[in-house]
């Protein structure tokens, strides 16, 4: 059961004018961003860890892949990507 007060929140970026339109004018709230996303965005200091930790793995295996290719190419051998020995960094 829906009441007289009953408000559907919308966000500028997402919604689709089809999704918009469903939706009478009067419950309509728009809104920039989603308050779900904001809380979502938040990290702890474990969450920040992890995501330090990733990007410098990340980061390990780009440089390890061009130091890879810049020998393979002045070799003069192949760069297909088959070629490249799987590293477990």
């Amino acid at each position: 059961m829906t009441s007289d007060f009953s408000q559907v929140m919308l966000e500028r970026a997402t919604t689709t004018l089809a999704m918009a339109a469903l939706i009478p004018p009067a419950q309509r709230v728009l809104v920039d961003a989603s308050p779900v996303e904001l809380f979502k965005a938040k990290k702890n200091a474990i969450e920040r860890s992890g995501l330090e930790r990733a990007g410098r793995k990340d980061a390990a295996a780009v440089i390890s892949y061009f130091a890879w290719l810049e020998r393979t190419l002045l070799a003069g051998t192949s760069a297909l990507a088959s070629d490249w020995p799987l590293i477990d960094l």
